[in-house]
């Protein structure tokens, strides 16, 4: 299942000392599965490790050197999970969990929580955006403006410069050459 090399070894040396150790209870510490439930692992007792942060995120951050082919695929989207705030080490991810941490939530907290957002709609569940067309302008030349910018279908109108008699497109006239001849 996991390629034979040192990061193998390391991963389970941590796992090893995760079965073996008592931490204090005041500890902040995560799940992990041995075997990702993602590659066929399961959610018993066997499967899980109870890891401080900084293991865990290590511990990712090896799947992703032990796999191959999908199963690598699948570990690196489970790191980029871990590190979604772009933390860089596994230090930084330690320190922001531990210091968050505030313990489990009291059933007074979860039942104020639930009353809030009873009715409410879930934010990624039925919600259908209504389609809203490309913005026209009043003007009718501008309407149809190609993704490039040039007119499609459209001509824009020409000016005769009174100073140099030449036919210019109408925008660079007042932008550009109006300035120039000073005859606007």
């Amino acid at each position: 299942m996991y390629l034979t090399n040192k990061y193998t070894r390391w991963y389970y040396s941590i796992i090893d000392n995760s079965k073996t150790r008592i931490l204090p209870k005041e500890t902040y510490t995560e799940k992990h599965h041995i075997v990702p439930r993602s590659m066929g692992g399961n959610n018993d007792i066997s499967n899980l490790a109870i890891l401080t942060a900084r293991e865990h995120y290590l511990c990712h951050y090896l799947l992703t050197k032990i796999t191959t082919g999908i199963d690598k695929v699948k570990m690196f989207c489970a790191l980029r999970f871990l590190n979604a705030n772009n933390r860089k080490s596994s230090r930084v991810y330690e320190y922001i969990k531990v210091n968050l941490h505030r313990g489990p939530l009291s059933e007074l907290v979860k039942q104020k929580i639930s009353n809030t957002m009873k009715g409410r709609p879930a934010k990624n569940k039925g919600v259908k955006y209504p389609f809203i067309p490309r913005k026209k302008w009043a003007d009718d030349r501008l309407v149809g403006v190609g993704s490039n910018g040039k007119l499609k279908g459209k001509v824009r109108p020409r000016l005769d410069c009174p100073h140099c008699h030449k036919n210019i497109d109408e925008a660079n006239y007042h932008r550009y050459h109006g300035a120039k001849c000073k005859s606007i």
